[in-house]
């Protein structure tokens, strides 16, 4: 290590201190959540547990953010050249036209009358 530039020196202990925090922040959820999930004078009518974890959830989302320095950007589906080409249930996508492709008929040739059951009637 006496050898490292400062520049790599720094950044390792960087990944290394951000590291620590995100496990402080898994260890400090699990906490919270294990105390709320053992507490049963918060089952009530009102979801109060419920909110509760989900508030916790977005804490330690948000946790992650700021030491990671993540920010929330939005995404143009139709435009990201990476999400365009994904098939996303429950977004309508039209392709252009000339993506377009035409599924062939099914019906030129008629599907012959079985006897799934075979029961013979």
């Amino acid at each position: 290590m006496l050898n490292w530039p400062w520049k790599k020196f720094e950044a390792i202990y960087e990944a290394q201190i951000k590291r620590q925090k995100a496990e402080r922040a898994v260890l400090e959820r699990n906490a919270y959540i294990t105390g709320i999930l053992a507490n049963t004078n918060m089952d009530d009518e009102k979801q109060t547990k419920k909110r509760a974890l989900e508030s916790i959830d977005t804490d330690y989302e948000n946790a992650l953010r700021s030491i990671y320095n993540i920010k929330e950007e939005e995404v143009d589906l139709q435009e990201d050249p990476f999400f365009k080409a994904m098939k996303i249930p429950g977004v309508d996508f039209i392709p252009d036209e000339e993506e377009a492709t035409v599924p062939e008929s099914t019906t030129e040739f008629p599907v012959p009358d079985i006897d799934v059951d075979q029961t013979g009637g």
